[in-house]
């Protein structure tokens, strides 16, 4: 498998383990997303007003669930935020 595959497979998973946790397997709901970020990102997740704040972020049109494409631009803004770029 090619490196951007794999990275791209490895930016999914959490996305999907968690998703299907409330039943709908192409969105994250805001309890699914504040586990996701206590498990995975546990430094960022801060107390319910800051996940509540992310929670916000993240859902871009608003409509209370956090697709695939929400949650990828903003991993990508946090990485960019994160310093992941800066050796490049």
């Amino acid at each position: 498998m090619a490196g951007i595959e794999e990275a791209m497979k490895i930016l999914r998973k959490p996305f999907d383990k968690y998703a299907k946790k409330d039943g709908d397997k192409k969105t994250l709901s805001k309890r699914a997303f504040s586990s996701l970020l206590k498990a995975e990102l546990p430094e960022l997740a801060g107390d319910n007003k800051q996940l509540n704040h992310m929670f916000k972020e993240f859902d871009e049109d608003g409509d209370g669930t956090i697709s695939f494409s929400e949650y990828l631009q903003q991993i990508s803004e946090l990485m960019v935020l994160m310093g992941f770029f800066e050796d490049l």
